[in-house]
């Protein structure tokens, strides 16, 4: 586990954002740092941000279905319904 990781775990996503900006910025195509900042950004209540990191995340890696759940949370908390029902039949389809 990244100490970015534990960071959102104990409830410090300002510390996360700050070290996935660092992952980020040693490796811009790799996912994970990608995923960890969405989840620090849906800490801060930062939805729309945190779209924008999954999209990022999804585009590096678009074979794991849950990249596309993670996707499709975002878009439910952002009321986007009818996207997050897409991200939520890809993911199926990946799992088959």
């Amino acid at each position: 586990m990244s100490a970015a990781q534990v960071a959102v775990l104990h409830g410090d996503p300002e510390q996360a954002i700050a070290l996935t900006g660092e992952m980020i910025a040693d490796d811009p195509d790799r996912a994970l740092p990608w995923t960890i900042k969405a989840q620090a950004l849906l800490a801060m209540h930062r939805v729309s941000d945190a779209i924008g990191a999954m999209e990022q995340a999804i585009r590096i890696d678009p074979s794991d279905p849950g990249k596309w759940e993670m996707m499709a949370a975002c878009l439910r908390l952002d009321s986007r319904d009818r996207e997050a029902a897409e991200c939520e039949h890809e993911a199926a389809r990946l799992k088959r």
